[in-house]
């Protein structure tokens, strides 16, 4: 790429007036593709991208919270770009750090990176990277957000809005401040790092997106009414003799959500794109169950079933299969409960073979098991400290447990560094914005009074491939395994060092960092054996979802949870949790009534429940026989699930199309979005306002066809598909859609 950059001085003396004003110099860098333009403060303050006819001032700049910096000098780079070289004191402590700050062009973006080097003792502070627009008044502002309504993080779970909201459309500049990651209980966050912001009145916006790959810790996003966005990472360590990098790039796109999510995936394709081939087959609505038996037939008419194993087989949490001689010798499963309550009953007990044969029978019925897997919780009936070996435990599994822990991996165990006795997932929402350091002298627990772990550790994380190792081993039908529990990635051990973050003074061992060098050697170990791995995700980051082929999101009946999800798996199946409820009938209305977990009951017909999660392209859970605190079969029930179960059966192995403005309602008398599969464009309208609309569909492939183009509806209850009418003007298909229970989903042959 031709890069011509110039050094601009401009003086201007004003003689009128007493003394002189002095015009700032100016750093320009001019590519073939657009101009950029910064001070000698070492600010970004201008850029111009002349086919998008784009061109805005601004002042961006990297800070450090409580901490005076000072630019020393700058140089140009003799490839191109510019390089500014700065002093870092922070306020009281004296602690110090030198920063470079370097913007490079690129192919269709600029690089902004910063790089810390400490001066002292190690050090933490927030690292801040700010964009101060001058005049918002004709821009909106968009992030992957959970919910465009939610300005922040709700102080308790139960002040949460349960009203889904699209999260595909921009808004005005308002005071929000969000959490990277968000909180499946408190809502108030976005699961990838990025900020856009659109022209209102014209077709073009430009994108700050953080680099995945930098060690992204603590992330918070906040955004005035008058333009100013901050973007701060916290509780990453700043010493001496030791880089610390951050990357943002900075890229310009029409104004669509689409357009910056296709750049994102362009660039950081691994994080969205998944490493086992088969995964999108792994699709279909949800189950969560130990039953092997249920009606194969019946739950295809649904769209299929993916049926995550909630079999209770392992003796205790995280010994999914003990070290057995043979795969007939048996053991105890554990008599724990879903509540983790454990139920002296009479023992009931399992083997490899056993196991075998449930994973073959789900095959052959047409389900997709996977195996259940946990990585951050381990034992049953744990005791802190060590217990002495003459302890009497009130069950056996106890005393097993404890003793494998101790004998083993006992340096695994998490003692957490933030305020909130019982873990993460348990906040308040100023605990979660302002996390007040309180370094715990105990363990966290857990599920039938297992233990929080860290899998940093090098024994605990051995052990947990050699159960990955015995699962692929023995379970040819086994489609892969689902991870349970990442809430708990948002703690800190602070026992443990991982060499990258710190609490204080403290260095510590951020459990985002211990997951993601797991999954560098979970993943390909899995994926040589062609099996996939889900998770549950109740933290939505997309540098935590390199590994990971699909997402079965327990929290995703929590609307704002299921829209952070979708950004995870454009490209990757989605499955929704549906609670336990009851189709209650209301003056000649059903309602699906339901209880969200801080206990509020909730009231909304099936058909809306159902079309926002086809809309998400996502798959519900179905009303599945043995279902772990989740819907269970009911005839009123399953009857919605069959009527939409074909238009659920067309979402199998799709992909969103991320295609700017390419599909879109006229007048917005209804939501739609746009897909592709191996056999289909797919196209989900949903929630409209009147009895037909006119869809246009902008996407020049299907109009460069030798064959003629033929679009069909589905609709739900209705078995037979309807050949629809539409006219092509200036490349744009305008499809006249009739809508029954206000949705449709058009089929285009591929």
């Amino acid at each position: 790429m031709k890069k011509n950059i110039c050094l601009l001085l401009f003086f201007v003396m004003l003689f009128l007036f007493p003394g002189c004003i002095k015009k700032e110099k100016a750093i320009v860098i001019n590519t073939d593709e657009y101009a950029v333009r910064f001070s000698l403060r070492g600010e970004f303050v201008k850029l111009e991208e002349p086919s998008l006819k784009l061109s805005r001032h601004f002042r961006a700049y990297s800070c450090m919270e409580q901490c005076r910096l000072v630019v020393d000098t700058f140089f140009m780079i003799p490839t191109g770009g510019v390089e500014f070289y700065k002093r870092i004191t922070k306020t009281g402590s004296g602690d110090s750090a030198f920063l470079v700050e370097r913007f490079v062009p690129a192919e269709h973006c600029l690089i902004w990176q910063i790089e810390i080097e400490g001066g002292g003792q190690p050090w933490t502070t927030g690292i801040q990277t700010v964009l101060e627009l001058d005049d918002v008044s004709s821009l909106l502002f968009w992030t992957p957000w959970g919910s465009p309504e939610q300005l922040a993080p709700a102080s308790t779970s139960r002040e949460v809005d349960n009203t889904w909201y699209d999260p595909f459309t921009p808004r005005p500049f308002r005071n929000m401040h969000l959490v990277y990651g968000g909180h499946p209980m408190l809502g108030g966050g976005y699961s990838v790092p990025l900020v856009s912001i659109f022209e209102r009145y014209r077709d073009a916006g430009f994108t700050l997106l953080m680099s995945t790959y930098d060690p992204l810790l603590d992330v918070s996003l906040q955004t005035t009414p008058e333009g100013k966005i901050i973007q701060t990472r916290r509780n990453n360590r700043i010493e001496k003799g030791k880089k610390l990098v951050f990357t943002t790039l900075v890229y310009f796109h029409r104004a669509d959500w689409r357009d910056v999510m296709k750049k994102a995936v362009e660039r950081y394709n691994d994080d969205f794109i998944p490493r086992c081939m088969k995964a999108g087959e792994v699709s279909g609505c949800g189950a969560y169950s130990s039953r092997d038996d249920a009606d194969g037939e019946k739950y295809k008419k649904m769209g299929g079933i993916v049926l995550w194993k909630a079999s209770f087989d392992f003796p205790y949490m995280g010994m999914f299969i003990p070290e057995v001689k043979s795969g007939n010798e048996k053991w105890k499963r554990i008599d724990c409960n879903s509540a983790g309550e454990i139920i002296p009953r009479l023992a009931t007990y399992t083997s490899i073979d056993q196991m075998y044969a449930s994973f073959a029978s789900l095959r052959e019925k047409g389900f997709h098991p996977l195996a259940y897997f946990n990585m951050t919780e381990f034992g049953a009936g744990i005791e802190y400290p060590v217990p002495e070996h003459t302890k009497t435990y009130a069950f056996p599994v106890y005393k097993k447990a404890n003793q494998f822990l101790y004998q083993n991996f006992p340096s695994a165990l998490v003692f957490g560094a933030f305020e909130s006795k019982e873990g993460w997932l348990f906040r308040t929402g100023e605990q979660h914005l302002y996390p007040r350091a309180v370094f715990y002298d105990r363990p966290y627990h857990s599920w039938c009074r297992s233990v929080v772990m860290d899998c940093g550790d090098s024994a605990y994380a051995s052990f947990l491939l050699r159960q990955a190792e015995i699962h692929i081993k023995n379970f040819r039908d086994m489609e892969g395994i689902c991870i349970d529990r990442m809430d708990w990635l948002g703690e800190y051990n602070w026992k443990a060092d991982d060499g990258l973050s710190m609490i204080e003074n403290r260095p510590v061992r951020s459990l985002l960092t211990s997951w993601k060098r797991m999954m560098m050697k979970l993943g390909p170990l899995m994926h040589k054996d062609n099996k996939v791995i889900f998770c549950n995700p109740h933290i939505h980051r997309i540098e935590l979802m390199t590994h990971v082929d699909g997402v079965f999101d327990e929290q995703g009946f929590m609307w704002d949870n299921m829209n952070l999800s979708s950004f995870l798996c454009l490209y990757k199946p989605l499955i929704v949790w549906t609670p336990e409820g009851r189709v209650v009938d209301s003056a000649g209305v059903h309602y699906f009534e339901y209880q969200r977990w801080n206990g509020i009951r909730i009231r909304e017909r099936p058909d809306d429940y159902l079309q926002k999660i086809l809309y998400m392209g996502a798959f519900p859970m179905a009303p599945f026989p043995g279902n772990d605190h989740s819907l269970n079969p009911d005839s009123v029930m399953e009857k919605y699930f069959l009527d939409y179960g074909p238009l659920f059966a067309l979402l199998h192995e799709r992909e969103y199309v991320l295609e700017p403005h390419v599909i879109a309602v006229e007048k917005d008398k209804a939501l739609v979005n746009f897909f592709v599969t191996p056999l289909h464009y797919v196209a989900p309208v949903i929630y409209g306002n009147s009895g037909n609309v006119t869809v246009m569909i902008h996407y020049p492939a299907l109009l460069d066809r030798s064959y003629a183009l033929q679009i069909r509806a589905l609709y739900p209850g209705e078995q037979r598909e309807e050949l629809l009418n539409y006219r092509v003007e200036d490349n744009v298909i305008y499809v006249e859609v009739p809508l029954k229970r206000r949705c449709a989903v058009l089929k285009i042959d591929k």
